[in-house]
């Protein structure tokens, strides 16, 4: 006696394919998101201990981000052209984003250093912007280690010229000071011995502006107020 042909289980073959849907429409998401990017951009593995989103709708001027780009020597440029690591979570967030927003076309931009949009860089944090209303940017999210507090002092006298003639003057200074209590050229007659520091100071001033400009030009770097939305880095289009 023939064995029974039992009936296939048509459920759970719709079943997995409806899960092996999901999946594939998740990996094609994932693939149009990462398209948002530069082509040397990655989705990292794994979570990012490091991504953080802000609690409540946040929105920048454009005077708002290039006062932030100059101060912190960033770039502000489209995510196409950024070239490093990318969070999962990112993925995730331009995915729930665009999402909510898809009856407009979103463009979405980064806020990095102009490493991150040549090489990966996993010391400096990028944060990632949607174009919003009135001309405005909302902020997404960020990833990667916070800039340290004292980087904006090493980099003031680039933000513009006027920092530099700034800085100039307070080296000039602090080294005019340093060498009164060093006793040089001290005398007893006190306004000589002020008038004798204004030569220090100017020289101490002009050397250090001088050595400055002169790194600035060996180095190809530029006055952050200027270089904020550029597109060169170190006269290499990107």
């Amino acid at each position: 006696m023939n064995e029974m042909e039992l009936p296939e289980d048509t459920g759970f073959q719709s079943l997995i394919e409806e899960v092996k849907f999901i999946f594939d429409f998740s990996k094609r998401r994932e693939q149009e998101v990462l398209g948002h990017f530069g082509r040397g951009s990655f989705i990292a593995a794994g979570a990012n201990a490091r991504f953080r989103e802000p609690e409540q709708k946040l929105q920048y001027t454009e005077e708002k981000i290039k006062e932030l780009c100059t101060v912190y020597r960033q770039r502000f440029l489209p995510a196409g052209l950024y070239c490093g690591e990318i969070p999962f979570e990112v993925i995730a967030k331009i995915k729930s984003y665009e999402h909510i927003n898809h009856h407009k076309n979103c463009e979405f931009f980064i806020l990095a250093s102009p490493r991150f949009f040549l090489l990966h860089n996993a010391y400096e944090a990028p944060l990632l912007f949607a174009s919003g209303e009135a001309g405005k940017y909302e902020f997404l999210c960020e990833w990667g280690d916070k800039i340290p507090w004292y980087f904006p002092i090493l980099k003031y006298p680039y933000r513009d010229f006027k920092s530099m003639v700034v800085s100039s003057l307070i080296i000039g200074f602090i080294i005019a000071v340093i060498s009164g209590f060093a006793g040089i050229f001290n005398y007893p007659n006190t306004f000589k011995s002020i008038l004798m520091k204004v030569p220090i100071m100017a020289i101490s001033a002009g050397t250090f502006s001088t050595i400055a400009l002169i790194y600035g030009l060996i180095t190809r770097t530029d006055f952050s107020s200027e270089n904020w939305k550029s597109r060169f880095f170190r006269k290499r289009i990107i």
